[in-house]
């Protein structure tokens, strides 16, 4: 493979994120902006959900999103279910829908032949924290309606 971003692969990531999303959200107006600009410093209280992945090439995929946009996803993954605070439950179905984008992600590059497997998501909450990576980024953001944004950020070292 060459050191390049293979605009299939990135396709491969953003199908998956934009499909898990509306099987979630239903008929509600998605809107995806790709190849944004993305500080690497989250103001204010932010939760992060990072997942790596090795195989035939290796990365890490970070979902990033304000208290409120989790909160409001979980209630819709919970079937409408109140949630007022960022807890345990908040943070397992954000897990778990990350999971669920990047479990699309390999089967999408599995018909390519590509074979990728991921680690468990780590989940990172608080306010004003870092993330960086040493190698090149692909960011986009979703936007839903009632919902919010989600920012996608992308990292892939090909060997």
């Amino acid at each position: 493979m060459k050191n390049t971003w293979k605009d299939e692969y990135i396709n491969s990531f953003l199908d998956s994120f934009v499909s898990v999303i509306a099987s979630i959200v239903g008929d509600k107006k998605i809107k995806l902006e790709k190849n944004i600009q993305h500080s690497q410093e989250s103001p204010g209280y932010k939760i992060c959900v990072n997942i790596g992945f090795v195989g035939d090439f290796k990365g890490q995929a970070n979902f990033i999103m304000g208290k409120n946009t989790a909160m409001v996803l979980t209630s819709t993954l919970a079937g409408g279910m109140e949630i007022s605070e960022v807890d345990d439950l908040v943070k397992s179905a954000i897990g778990e829908f990350a999971n669920m984008v990047m479990g699309g992600v390999c089967t999408n590059l599995s018909s390519e032949e590509i074979v990728l497997d991921i680690t468990p998501p780590s989940i990172i909450t608080g306010e004003d924290y870092q993330i960086s990576s040493l190698i090149p980024q692909f960011c986009s953001k979703i936007s839903v309606v009632d919902i919010g944004n989600i920012v996608f950020d992308i990292a892939i070292k090909q060997d």
